[in-house]
């Protein structure tokens, strides 16, 4: 097998690679040419997001295509070297170490150059579904979700397909994207649908979330895709506003269970994290609590809840303030924070600790609220992953 370090020193032939790949057909590279491209590809891709844990630099389609390619990548080369030798290449902690604040620009221009290389890739394989030869209707995302048309698919590639005309990177993003293409069109045609088309799907999402935001007349929403269309009744940024990236990975418009944490446009004190809050029965209690970008606890249900308190495997109990509340019982809505005294006394707990949390509606027993989905158990959460999730979506900015 091929010994990749022996080959390669990361980045310092990171244009060349892309020109290799974005110029020459697949059956004119040698092995080692394609290998040698491919872990290019590879240590630039897990470079930027290594850099995007601690600096907000991706939006939620470049992550994703970052994350794409680091998965897809890593299984093709294992094919023709070793753990060690893929290992070598794989520059997450040389990212993350080297952007523990977000770095300037004019001062560091090498580093951002990575930024750009991997920018310039996660643009084309957004764009790529689009210049499929096969009708990418025919294709799903993942199994578990729909198919769009190439008019919506358009909307993914249209952006970067202007940015990359205006510039001396066109021959290379043009490259790319048509490569990226034949290997959608060579995933759908083996399986039926193709990973590579996840990083425009969370492109669209996005742009889709935040155009039923922007909205003003909600009775007549204007959606645009399908993934617009499964997003009318419950989209994040009708509960975060504005966002920029969601961490995790690849669930399509689905809310994934357990902590849901996104990195949003405003910053100051808005609500950057949630998680689920059902309980059994039609006519159940369910809302969500949230997590502000100052460490709030606020929790807002669709019923009139009598009390709510937030539970410590410890035995400590810390009890929510009311702040409103309207209906009756199962009809209605209330919204509890947590008061200063016990956000300290949260603030302080070890972060091994885990937290429940329950309610009492119409003077019946407490009860213990459940996360999401069927049949699903009590919600709980360790302290150390919400502080961990609060980090994340808190980084400063790059740019």
């Amino acid at each position: 097998m091929i010994a990749i370090a022996r080959v390669i020193s990361v980045f310092t032939s990171s244009a060349i690679a892309l020109a290799i790949m974005a110029s020459a057909p697949a059956a004119a590279q040698s092995q080692q040419e394609k290998l040698q491209s491919m872990a290019q590809f590879y240590a630039v891709s897990t470079y930027a997001l290594g850099a995007n844990e601690n600096c907000d630099l991706l939006t939620n389609g470049e992550y994703r295509a970052l994350i794409v390619m680091r998965d897809f990548l890593g299984r093709e080369i294992k094919l023709h070297a070793s753990e060690q030798a893929l290992a070598s290449v794989d520059n997450f902690a040389k990212g993350q170490d080297g952007w523990k604040r977000c770095l300037s620009r004019t001062k560091s221009s090498g580093e951002w150059a990575n930024i750009d290389q991997a920018l310039l890739i996660a643009h084309a394989l957004e764009a790529a579904p689009n210049a499929m030869v096969a009708d990418p209707a025919t294709c799903d995302v993942t199994s578990a979700f729909v198919k769009l048309r190439r008019s919506e698919w358009k909307m993914a590639a249209v952006v970067h397909n202007d940015k990359y005309n205006e510039e001396p990177k066109k021959a290379q993003y043009d490259g790319l994207k048509a490569m990226f293409a034949g290997l959608i069109d060579a995933e759908c045609a083996r399986t039926g649908r193709s990973e590579l088309m996840q990083a425009g799907f969370d492109a669209l999402l996005l742009v889709e979330d935040i155009n039923l935001l922007l909205q003003k007349n909600l009775a007549k929403k204007n959606v645009f895709t399908s993934v617009g269309s499964s997003l009318i009744t419950s989209h994040v940024s009708k509960d975060l506003g504005v966002w920029r990236l969601r961490r995790g990975a690849f669930t399509g418009t689905y809310w994934r269970a357990g902590l849901n944490v996104y990195r949003v446009l405003k910053r100051g004190d808005e609500k950057t994290i949630f998680l689920h809050l059902t309980s059994p029965g039609t006519f159940g209690a369910t809302g969500r609590m949230f997590i502000t970008q100052k460490g709030r606890w606020i929790a807002e249900i669709s019923s009139n809840l009598d009390a709510m308190e937030m539970r410590l495997s410890n035995g400590d109990n810390l009890v929510m303030e009311k702040e409103t509340g309207n209906g009756s019982g199962a009809i209605g809505f209330s919204r509890f924070v947590l008061p200063v005294l016990a956000q300290a006394r949260l603030d302080a707990a070890p972060v091994d600790l885990t937290l429940t949390f329950a309610y009492r509606v119409n003077d019946k027993p407490w009860s213990l609220f459940r996360d999401t989905g069927r049949e699903a158990d009590v919600q709980q959460v360790k302290l150390r992953q919400t502080r961990e999730a609060l980090a994340w979506a808190t980084v400063p900015r790059g740019g």
